[in-house]
């Protein structure tokens, strides 16, 4: 994946990722990795595409970078106005590797004012998980309380 400064297609957060997992198959050369979006049509969640949308781009090129026949899916969440992104390597290779990349993009998460984790780095399924502020981008409904999707 290309971290250069061009605007990444894509306005919902499900569109951004279906591009970035579009361009990181085309650049797995080796084909051994598997990607899945599992973000459904209806989250409909406005994201900065030159904020949130290269931070992304970046935490799934770390992902990916560090899986060896990986089994990646992707999925999102809302709890209020927080957006949860999930990235979950179901065949996880090397986690002291995954950890240590995540690790030096930490700084930009929090730059975001999202955090970043990682929950079972040494086992065979780790999920990387960016939590962020759901922002006021063109798009987005005000967040309530009771609501964990927007719906288009």
């Amino acid at each position: 994946m290309n971290s250069s400064n061009k605007t990444i297609a894509g306005k919902t957060l499900k569109q951004l990722v279906d591009r970035l997992v579009n361009d990181s198959l085309h650049q797995t050369c080796s084909g051994k990795n598997s990607i899945v979006n599992e973000m459904t049509d209806n989250m409909c969640i406005y994201v900065d595409e030159l904020k949130e949308g290269v931070f992304i781009s970046q935490l799934l090129a770390t992902v990916v970078t560090n899986a060896r026949n990986g089994d990646i899916h992707i999925s999102a969440g809302q709890f209020r106005d927080i957006i949860t992104l999930e990235i979950e390597d179901r065949n996880n290779y090397n986690g002291y590797a995954l950890a240590a990349g995540l690790q030096s993009i930490e700084p930009e998460a929090n730059r975001l004012g999202g955090s970043l984790s990682i929950m079972g780095a040494q086992k065979l399924v780790a999920k990387v998980s960016f939590s962020f502020p759901l922002l006021t981008v063109q798009g987005n409904l005000p967040p309530h309380y009771f609501q964990t999707r927007y719906y288009c």
